[in-house]
């Protein structure tokens, strides 16, 4: 799901008004659900910059996945390959995954986990300031992911934006199907809250 350009927009406004303010401007990386959100976002700051600067980065939560993980994925072609050669080798399931560290490949899945040990091993030390993480317009997270969003917060290094414009239906929604994704996103939304400072506007 793609997040509201209104609410992309707050957020463009917000970390281009306090450029002089921590983490540096240049050290951000916008992490969303999706490529068509990360384009609208970063329209929405270049629209906001009055002078050339150093643009943060812009990158989908699978490419933030795949950059903390030591091999990158193997594409569904080369993935039928391996597997139909563990087949012919009777090889088990992992031989499956031996195959593919051989080639240094990996699978979405694999990825993932070595990202949560990634940043479950990370320290305090290992910070270099040079990357702050910014996590945008999620409705839900899997396991993994909360993992992550859990010990970056841990770290310091992450903020995160929720669009909770919707939350004001829960009320009327309380008793259908159609709540329990607005009482997920109230619940991330508290676990993992915006900056203090920042106010969502009104939706037109």
């Amino acid at each position: 799901m793609t997040p509201p350009p209104n609410f992309l927009r707050d957020i463009a406004l917000y970390y281009t008004s306090r450029r002089d303010v921590q983490p540096k401007f240049d050290t951000l990386a916008f992490v969303l659900p999706n490529k068509r959100s990360a384009m609208f976002l970063k329209k929405h700051v270049r629209d906001c910059l009055k002078e050339p600067t150093m643009m943060p980065r812009f990158m989908t939560m699978r490419t933030f996945i795949s950059l903390n993980s030591p091999y990158p994925e193997a594409n569904e072609r080369e993935q039928l390959f391996i597997l139909y050669d563990a087949y012919l080798e009777a090889l088990h399931a992992k031989g499956f995954q031996r195959e593919l560290e051989r080639r240094k490949l990996a699978t979405a899945g694999s990825q993932t986990r070595a990202a949560v040990r990634r940043f479950k091993e990370l320290s305090p030390l290992d910070i270099s300031g040079d990357t702050h993480y910014v996590f945008i317009g999620f409705n839900d997270l899997n396991t993994a992911e909360t993992l992550i969003f859990d010990r970056l917060k841990d770290l310091g290094i992450a903020s995160f934006f929720w669009d909770t414009a919707p939350l004001e239906l829960a009320g009327y929604l309380s008793g259908s199907p159609g709540a329990r994704p607005l009482r997920r996103l109230a619940e991330l939304a508290r676990h993992f809250p915006m900056p203090q400072d920042f106010v969502i506007r009104q939706r037109s």
